[in-house]
Formats: structure tokens, C-alpha cells, sequence
């Protein structure tokens, strides 16, 4: 069974629908306690707002112990992926960046002018798989298109935690990170049609 991970961030309900949709059995706690459980065997971290707000109510709940600790397999989404780095460069009004979670070294930076013309980025754009083996992707082509909405992107340290990268106008950023027992996606699988699905798919099984 699936645990999704409920800390008053965005797109939980949309996560929820495609998995109903997909006639998957899961589980949306708030307490770090029911994810100790065997009967969950994986995790979701979805996330739609603003970093620090959003690791506000991680701690509150004391999710950041627990995703620090857990060994099973997470998917973050968005900020749910986000959150995965060391520090994010949205912080606070003071310009003081969020510190997060500190699983994957790197850092989430905000999409500058001098690079693109439009933020947020939004809208479907492609994925260009750097791991072609690995499993997530199975069964998706190169360069399929997914739906992405983010104003702030990942900088991973180490090169080898890259799954995928997206070009946005001129300007190329990691896409999807691996990392242990982690993985994260910038896009929206569960607003990704078919190929989004097949994403969760993978995830799941």
C-alpha cells in the first residue's frame, strides 16, 4: 500500500484522484507513525507552495525525522522534491534561504531573468533521461513531455543523483533526481496524462 504524506502543501488532492483513477489502495496521514507500518510499503511527498512555509509543517509534524530515517522507497513531486536538497533559495522576506532536508546535496535556485524570459515555467515540456536504465522510466521514450508549474529548480551537487534534465527556452535544469532510496520529479506525473501514470505506475511496482 501507498503512503502519501499530508503537510498542507498543494497538489494532494490530484495525487489522490489519479491513483483512485488507477485503482491503487493508499493511505494520506499527517502522522509520521502511520508510514512506520508494514503495510506501507511506499511513500509519495507531493508539494505545491513555498519552501519554507512547507518545511514549517514538515517539522511540525515531525516528517523531516522521519524522512531523514525512513528506508523505503520516496517519491517526491515538486517541492516534495525540492525539499529533498540542502537549502532552498526561497526563504524568507529577509532574502535568508530555507534550510531543508539535506538528503540529496545541492540546492534549489530561482529561475533568473538573464536565463528566461517567463516565470513560473509552466506547461508540458520535455524530460531528456540521463539514466536510461533505470526503472522509473521504463517504458517511457526520450524526451516525453510532462506538465511542470515551478518558479525554482534543483541544483544537485553530485551529477551521478541526475535521472533527467529539461531544457526551458535556453536554459537546461535537472528534471528528475535519484538518490538512494529517494527519487524526485519537478514535474507532475499525476497531471501528466498517460505518460504521468506510467511514472506512478513504475513507482508503485
Amino acid at each position: 500500500m501507498i503512503g502519501i504524506i499530508n503537510y498542507n502543501a498543494g497538489n494532494l488532492q490530484s495525487v489522490c484522484n489519479t491513483l483512485d483513477q488507477m485503482g491503487v489502495k493508499y493511505v494520506v496521514s499527517e502522522n509520521p507513525e502511520d508510514f512506520e507500518t508494514p503495510k506501507i510499503t511506499k511513500i509519495i511527498f507531493p508539494g505545491v507552495g513555498h519552501a519554507k512555509s512547507c518545511m514549517a509543517e514538515l517539522k511540525k509534524r515531525k516528517f523531516d525525522i522521519f524522512l531523514k530515517n525512513t528506508q523505503k522507497p520516496v517519491l517526491g513531486i515538486c517541492v516534495g522534491m525540492q525539499l529533498l536538497f540542502e537549502y532552498s533559495e526561497e526563504g524568507d522576506e529577509a532574502g535568508e534561504n530555507t534550510q531543508c532536508l539535506g538528503i540529496i546535496k545541492g540546492s534549489v535556485k530561482k529561475f533568473k531573468k538573464v536565463d528566461v524570459k517567463i516565470v513560473p515555467h509552466m506547461g508540458w515540456n520535455e524530460v531528456s533521461k540521463i539514466s536510461y536504465k533505470h526503472w522509473i522510466f521504463d517504458g517511457i521514450e526520450d524526451y516525453s513531455d510532462f506538465y511542470f508549474v515551478h518558479s525554482y529548480y534543483c541544483f544537485p551537487e553530485n551529477r551521478v543523483d541526475i535521472l533527467g534534465m529539461t531544457d526551458y527556452e535556453q536554459f537546461s535544469f535537472c528534471s528528475a533526481v535519484q538518490h538512494q532510496n529517494f527519487i524526485g520529479m519537478q514535474f507532475h506525473p499525476e497531471k501528466s496524462s498517460t505518460v504521468g501514470k506510467k511514472i506512478l505506475e513504475n513507482f508503485i511496482k
